[in-house]
């Protein structure tokens, strides 16, 4: 399923996937509880929960930092999964092109998984869609 939808921005993808899982029947959670940042007291919370699934979404149009800041985010999921009872595993839905290929090929293939032990994956956008579309 290719990507043909565009967005100009992250909220602009978030907007995009709660339609998406409203019209596919989803019923989801925003702004959800998810720990603390690393080494800080400030609450971190993830974008979505649908059923059991923590969902965060990660837009990048242009190279910046959301890569670069994209490991820390998986650790800090994982250590919240770890300690709940409230959710099950962990999604991070990659959109937009300004992926670097190398990074992208790496939480794609799930090279990431050897730093946790929580169920977390790192999908596209097409593949969310495909995962959520109900028939």
């Amino acid at each position: 399923m290719a990507n043909i939808f565009k967005y100009a921005n992250g909220d602009q993808f978030q907007q995009y996937i709660e339609s998406f899982l409203t019209t596919q029947g989803h019923k989801y959670k925003r702004q959800v509880y998810c720990g603390f940042w690393l080494n800080t007291h400030q609450e971190h919370k993830v974008d979505l929960a649908v059923g059991f699934t923590l969902i965060e979404l990660k837009y990048q149009n242009s190279p910046g930092t959301t890569e670069s800041k994209l490991m820390e985010e998986i650790i800090l999921m994982d250590e919240y999964l770890n300690l709940t009872s409230l959710y099950d595993n962990g999604l991070f839905v990659l959109g937009g092109n300004g992926w670097s290929p190398r990074r992208k090929e790496y939480y794609l293939t799930g090279k990431y998984k050897k730093h946790i032990c929580s169920d977390i994956e790192v999908i596209t956008d097409a593949e969310f869609r495909k995962r959520y579309t109900r028939e």
